[in-house]
């Protein structure tokens, strides 16, 4: 999942991924609607200068990468 320059995204010039509400509403979903144990984590963000906030998905030890 991929969220381009995120305006949500601060501080700018973080030194790790800032998105954690965006993580967290992204896992909850997922979990209701297709995967109990899945898990997000954001691997790219725009508050560290990336031009979109980019988000993994693990499920069932399998990743799932850049869904738009």
């Amino acid at each position: 999942i991929s969220i381009a320059h995120n305006p949500l995204a601060r501080p700018r010039g973080a030194s790790s991924p800032a998105c954690v509400w965006h993580e967290k509403v992204f896992e909850v979903l997922i979990r209701a609607l297709a995967a109990p144990d899945a898990e997000v984590r954001e691997v790219e963000c725009c508050a560290m200068g990336a031009e979109a906030c980019l988000f993994d998905i693990e499920i069932s030890q399998r990743r799932h990468r850049r869904v738009h």
